[in-house]
């Protein structure tokens, strides 16, 4: 199926995705790859190590990563797609948190001391400007970012001032993704030593505690993704998970429960 008739069927959406470093991100924002060609903006420099545990789960033919370490390269980067818009299905931004430091360190390299206050008006300005870009890029558009605390104590995407209020606003899914350790069982010694448990990841799509969207009311209030994260994807798409391409590579055993099969830590 080509790309425009993809977009006909099924339309397009965006997605923030935040949590924790290592809470599993970037491995799920990589694996919707499984449903197309797929480019990563990678801001943080961490996409292909932390992808690299979670290979099985995505699909490195239609994978492409783009490092990004200055503004210059991430214009660059947008002038691409924009030429390669036809070809892809999917763009990932990884992450929108370390985009925003970007901008505001080219201002801070004329202003040292502080940014003025027509500084970080335009620093929103510049920020709206791209993210409104790729949600009007007819492309999926896939935005990481990383968490915060608010003053009444709800987790957050750690985004800056106004941007944290307007940007998600703008966003079809909303959801943070973390780890969840579940106990399993009873304690394994008389006197009540630690609990056997497993570590799983998680995304959360609907909580009074953390700040959460799924304008498609597609997914449940909390997704487990350890085994397969094109699970999540299949639902936000209302598609099949396409199945494993012959001669594709096996899972590998592991003995971590993040990267693996969730195998129970003392």
């Amino acid at each position: 199926m080509r790309p425009d008739e993809y977009r006909k069927l099924y339309g397009n959406f965006t997605a923030l995705l935040y949590g924790p470093g290592g809470g599993g991100k970037t491995v799920l924002a990589a694996a919707v790859s499984k449903f197309g060609p797929t480019r990563i903006l990678d801001l943080q420099k961490g996409a292909i190590s932390a992808i690299t545990g979670g290979s099985r789960f995505i699909d490195e033919q239609n994978l492409d990563i783009v490092p990004i370490r200055n503004m210059n390269e991430f214009n660059d980067a947008v002038a691409q797609i924009e030429q390669d818009r036809e070809r892809l299905r999917f763009v990932a931004i990884d992450t929108i948190s370390e985009l925003d430091d970007m901008i505001e360190s080219e201002y801070m390299e004329n202003s040292p001391n502080q940014m003025e206050y027509k500084d970080y008006r335009e620093k929103l300005w510049r920020m709206m400007r791209i993210t409104r870009f790729f949600r009007d890029s007819g492309l999926n558009i896939i935005m990481t970012a990383n968490d915060e605390v608010d003053k009444k104590e709800r987790i957050i995407p750690l985004l800056d001032g106004k941007l944290r209020a307007l940007l998600p606003n703008q966003i079809d899914i909303v959801c943070y993704v973390g780890i969840k350790d579940t106990p399993m069982g009873v304690s394994p010694t008389p006197t009540g030593g630690p609990m056997p448990s497993m570590l799983t990841r998680q995304v959360i799509t609907q909580s009074a505690h953390v700040s959460v969207r799924d304008r498609f009311n597609r997914l449940a209030p909390a997704e487990n993704i350890t085994d397969n994260p094109a699970l999540f994807w299949a639902k936000v798409l209302g598609v099949p998970v396409p199945p494993p391409k012959s001669g594709a590579p096996q899972a590998r055993p592991t003995a971590d429960p993040i990267a693996g099969t969730g195998t129970p830590r003392r």
